[in-house]
């Protein structure tokens, strides 16, 4: 388990983003030891580290949340794209052949 304090070295993410994230639900509340000190596991590292990285590659917030979901639920489709559709093959260019 890490305290926060850990987890922050772990990861490069400041302790203050780290609260906010768990406010904003894209991390799990953190277990307390019996002195109230917040433990981390290893999975909310990790998780933490691949926000890190999400957001350093730019995304949003809100996509992150979706591919954390997306990741938690594989079997359910993404929010963005209704059931059952698959790419049409109508939309290829047609190729030119040259004389």
């Amino acid at each position: 388990m890490l305290t926060i304090g850990n987890l922050s070295r772990n990861t490069g993410v400041k302790v203050p983003t780290i609260r906010h994230y768990e406010q904003m639900s894209l991390m799990s509340p953190a277990e307390r030891s019996e002195g109230n000190q917040r433990r981390d596991s290893r999975e909310e590292r990790d998780r933490l580290s691949f926000i890190k990285h999400a957001r350093d590659l730019g995304l949003t917030i809100e996509s992150i949340r979706e591919l954390l979901e997306l990741s938690a639920h594989p079997e359910r489709p993404p929010a963005n794209k209704p059931t059952g559709s698959r790419p049409s093959s109508s939309g290829q260019s047609a190729r030119r052949s040259k004389s």
